[in-house]
């Protein structure tokens, strides 16, 4: 066996490093001997939805994320809605010089109307209403 596993951590510990652990004073006395299986299906990304728990019998498995509260649901709808709002911004820039150069075609110029209504849809939305928000549809590139 490669890895340990603290369930009161919540953490793998490589065997290899035992002596560093002891030195630091950091080896944790509820260690379980897992597999190198068990260490790489559970020390990577997990699944959507899904992070790292303890089983009854002191093994990781995943489980449901629990829900957020209202304050990280608007925290997270703000994020979302700047990094739309950004990538929004960066499709249109082009067309935007094109138009203030009047060389822009007009294919361009129905695509960066329809880009810039919804920007305007995306600057409406209110991150305050959480999950119940309605996100526009991205015009096609």
């Amino acid at each position: 066996m490669n890895y340990w596993f603290s369930p009161e951590n919540n953490a793998f510990y490589p065997v290899a490093l035992k002596n560093d652990y002891l030195t630091a004073g950091t080896l944790p006395d509820d260690l379980i001997e897992v597999s190198d299986n068990v260490f790489m299906e559970y020390s990577g990304t997990p699944p959507e939805g899904k992070e790292r728990g303890i089983a009854e019998d002191g093994y990781p498995i995943w489980i449901d994320l629990p829900p957020l509260t209202p304050e990280e649901e608007a925290e997270a709808a703000a994020q979302r809605k700047a990094a739309l709002l950004a990538d929004a911004k960066s499709t249109i820039n082009i067309w935007q010089t094109e138009l203030q150069l009047g060389i822009i075609s007009d294919e361009d110029k129905a695509s960066l109307i329809l880009w810039i209504a919804y920007i305007r849809e995306l600057q409406n939305i209110d991150p305050g209403t959480g999950s119940d928000i309605k996100w526009p549809t991205q015009p096609e590139v």
